[in-house]
């Protein structure tokens, strides 16, 4: 579910998910623009508090595809860089191999 935890996967709308069927240009697309962050609601909160890594939509698809526990501990740590793109590289690179 990529728009959140309270939201569902829908047929009729392409964006709720990602599809086996998607390129990488569709995965990249939707990561960028629909995946719901951990981020706080303004700035401010943001640079008080950190993200809310338990409501990341990026960390929960890396927590379910990546074996390596102390490479998404990593990842975790470098979250505030920009792990939407840790995500869509993530999944480019391996897509192949985690569709077998």
């Amino acid at each position: 579910i990529l728009q959140g935890e309270n939201t569902k996967m829908s047929a009729s709308d392409p964006n709720s998910a990602i599809y086996v069927t998607d390129s990488t240009k569709d995965i990249k697309t939707k990561v960028n623009k629909y995946a719901f962050s951990g981020g706080q609601d303004s700035v401010e909160l943001h640079r008080k508090l950190g993200a809310n890594l338990e409501v990341d939509v990026s960390i929960k698809y890396l927590n379910f595809f990546l074996e390596d526990d102390d490479e998404l501990e990593r990842i975790k740590k470098v979250i505030l860089q920009d792990i939407r793109t840790t995500l869509y590289s993530y999944l480019v690179s391996n897509w192949a191999v985690l569709m077998l």
